[in-house]
């Protein structure tokens, strides 16, 4: 029997299946096989600040006040690399596009990574304390330690990976004023 795949999501918790109403345009009889993962894009406003060929910096505002806006660099704003395809030119405020795929990519390698590396770290460090016959505690902070600055070598690594990949950049997608 085929069981409908709404109704087989609504048995996971509920984060589950509404990620999977985000992202999923089919999805199999068991809920696991994804044939086509749907583009979302969140769409945010800044000033461009430089211009060069079919690439910008763009600096938009992260606080409250100017989130509609982006006149404003505003106490807290934020510089980044975008793709330019309609040619903007300096000073002149535009609406870009990132895709959320990458921004949460991005959040897990730069948050959960290096927590995860720490606990794998201490375990490890729990392991071999156990196997030499030495005190545990001194063995997972140091293998936590050492996990979570291995990490923190792979974050970097990542980061300087997605600033040379240019389909992972914002992209301009039109021109306010």
């Amino acid at each position: 029997m085929m069981i409908p795949e709404k109704m087989y999501l609504k048995n996971f918790p509920g984060i589950i299946y509404e990620l999977s109403k985000r992202y999923c345009d089919v999805i199999n009889d068991r809920g696991f096989l994804i044939k086509e993962a749907k583009s979302m894009k969140q769409e945010e406003i800044g000033i461009v600040i430089e211009a060069e060929g079919e690439f910008a910096k763009v600096r938009a505002a992260r606080h409250g006040d100017c989130k509609e806006c982006g006149a404003c660099p505003g106490d807290d704003a934020i510089t980044m690399d975008v793709q330019n395809p309609i040619s903007a030119k300096v000073g002149q405020r535009v609406a870009f596009e990132m895709h959320e795929a990458s921004m949460v990519t991005a959040a897990f390698v730069v948050y959960a990574l290096p927590l995860l590396a720490a606990a794998a770290g201490a375990i490890i460090g729990w392991y071999i304390a156990g196997e030499f016959g030495q005190a545990v505690v001194p063995f997972q902070i140091g293998g936590g330690i050492i996990g979570f600055g291995l990490s923190l070598i792979f974050v970097k690594l990542y980061d300087r990976a997605m600033k040379k990949n240019t389909k992972t950049l914002p992209v301009i997608t039109k021109i306010l004023s």
